[in-house]
């Protein structure tokens, strides 16, 4: 059974639980010894960026490149998101990244089609 994550938020130096009774029901069933984890919760992408990434980024750098969509994506990745683990070099998902990081990973991605390509990829608020 994989263990749940319950969210809340902290004020004042008090801990607020939304789901409280899903909270109780499971701390009723655990015994023993148990870790606690406290840490800011990641915002994820919206829908709104996850368009604008596939339906501007992608699409014009891919068109621009001659590549598939997902061929791009994959570039991308590969050049912006490359991360050495242990004596291996991976790769993040883009669906990991909180939207802070998704937004400087964006911004690479527009810095280096204008600066690579003189390919201006509009800012989100720059489409319809």
């Amino acid at each position: 059974m994989a263990t749940p994550i319950f969210n809340g938020e902290i004020y004042k130096g008090k801990l607020n639980i939304y789901d409280k009774e899903g909270f109780r029901k499971y701390i009723n069933s655990v015994y023993g010894q148990v870790e606690i984890i406290v840490r800011r919760k990641k915002e994820i992408r919206s829908l709104k960026e996850n368009n604008y990434y596939w339906g501007v980024v992608i699409r014009l750098t891919a068109d621009y490149a001659g590549l598939l969509d997902d061929e791009m994506h994959k570039a991308w990745q590969w050049k912006f998101l490359r991360k050495q683990t242990g004596k291996i070099e991976t790769v993040r998902s883009t669906t990991s990244l909180s939207t802070v990081e998704m937004e400087e990973y964006l911004e690479k991605i527009r810095v280096f089609a204008l600066d690579e390509w003189n390919l201006k990829v509009p800012l989100p608020n720059e489409v319809e």
